[in-house]
């Protein structure tokens, strides 16, 4: 099945897209908002599904949500909330808006075309990889991506088209290397 995009915005085309897409335990909401209760997997290896964009729109994933390598790209449509991994490697994403805020995983948006981090996720419990991705910075721990998130806004690090200010990067890191970053 293949579908590129189209944005279904009735009750009966999301029920059969999640039914195809053999997702249970789902609730479909008023505004057609979808939970699941449970893990949401949208592979293209096993669903035969290719996507640019979800047709739907998830709100609350208890357990984990896979849309790996249906060459997605945009998350839209992504839920805020997982409560598992959230993994989104191997598509054409250029940026991560309209990723979850919550991750209670592993975060994996390796493979991607990513040129920027600007809209990670605010909280990832687990680890998170984010390798062969043209972003600017190659190498990061765990700990600097929380301290780049934290300070990201007052620093100016990325422009506001979402590339990366390679000056403002420069007086960040010199400030996080004397230590003046919690």
């Amino acid at each position: 099945m293949i579908k590129l995009f189209e944005q279904y915005n009735e009750y009966s085309q999301v029920k059969q897209w999640l039914d195809e897409n053999e997702v249970n335990n789902y609730t479909i909401n008023d505004d057609l908002t979808v939970d699941v209760d449970g893990d949401v997997y949208i592979w293209h290896d096993i669903t035969n599904t290719t996507l640019s964009k979800l047709p739907i729109q998830f709100g609350k994933v208890m357990g984990n949500f896979y849309c790996n390598g249906c060459l997605l790209i945009t998350l839209d449509g992504s839920p805020y909330y997982v409560g598992g991994n959230f993994h989104c490697n191997s598509n054409y994403l250029t940026t991560l808006e309209h990723c979850p805020e919550y991750i209670g995983g592993q975060f994996n948006c390796t493979s991607n075309k990513l040129t920027t981090l600007k809209y990670i996720p605010k909280t990832i419990i687990g680890n998170y990889s984010y390798s062969n991705n043209p972003l600017p910075i190659k190498v990061l721990k765990f700990d600097d991506i929380y301290i780049i998130t934290k300070y990201q806004e007052e620093y100016g690090i990325w422009n506001s088209d979402g590339t990366f200010n390679n000056r403002r990067w420069e007086i960040f890191y010199q400030d996080y290397v004397k230590g003046l970053l919690d």
